[in-house]
């Protein structure tokens, strides 16, 4: 994942305990790994693995989690090339999962007693039509749980995006809103955003729907090679 992949040569320097770190998606650097000592002789492609959830206690992990609540990956990367950002280095292309065998996952995950997920897709949102598909999938299953995920401004402008997400379980939504100045749009290769107003329609649109949306905002203070943003990112976040 992005964490350790930022950090696996210093891992592998003061941490003497950790054998191997595996960057980047981790399948293929695994795989190679498996076949270079000889414990298999393949791996399965990323996108198509199952999760082994009968190696994992879950009466347990409840029990102390009481939203019931499993990560799920649905796919990788993210449409947009946002510089700040891990996803465009981490992940050069945008990976989607195997429609169904996503689907039959998530029914899966039902039942074993889950009953919210946080999908960990970088965007939900990459491909709208797919998204709709999965939602509508979703509905029809019916697969009854609550959700949330990462998602993109210009796709959530959409209204019927928005009443898809809701009919289908989802209940929170985080938006990188990110660079609102000026400044930071041109720096951050963030231009998408345009007026703050657009902002303030996808959060009374999501809230509307039931939806609790949270906002993020880049802050370049006077003192940042970026100064002059700072005021602007501040109104848009007590507007938000």
């Amino acid at each position: 994942g992005t964490h350790f992949s930022a950090i696996a040569n210093w891992i592998k320097a003061e941490c003497a305990w950790v054998d191997e770190v595996f960057r980047g998606s981790a399948e293929e650097e695994l795989r190679a790994f498996l076949q270079r000592i000889s414990l298999r002789e393949s791996a399965p492609s990323v996108g198509m693995l199952t999760p082994a959830y009968h190696l994992v206690d879950l009466s347990a992990y409840f029990g102390v989690n009481e939203r019931r609540l499993m990560d799920f990956e649905s796919s990788r990367g993210c449409r947009y090339k946002c510089s700040f950002c891990y996803s465009p280095s981490h992940y050069p292309t945008v990976a989607e999962f195997d429609f169904e065998h996503v689907l039959a996952l998530l029914k899966e995950t039902t039942r074993l007693g889950a009953e919210h997920l946080f999908f960990v897709d970088d965007n939900f949102l990459n491909k709208p039509d797919r998204a709709l598909r999965l939602c509508r999938a979703i509905s029809e299953a019916p697969i009854h749980l609550n959700w949330h995920c990462y998602a993109t401004l210009p796709e959530l402008r959409d209204p019927g995006i928005i009443a898809a997400l809701a009919a289908a379980g989802c209940r929170e939504v985080f938006v990188g809103v990110d660079a609102v100045g000026f400044k930071s749009q041109t720096a951050f290769r963030k231009r998408f955003v345009g007026q703050p107003s657009v902002m303030l329609d996808v959060i009374d649109s999501c809230t509307e729907h039931g939806i609790l949306p949270t906002i993020a905002l880049l802050v370049a203070p006077e003192s940042h090679p970026l100064g002059g943003d700072f005021d602007q990112a501040l109104s848009a976040a007590l507007a938000a």
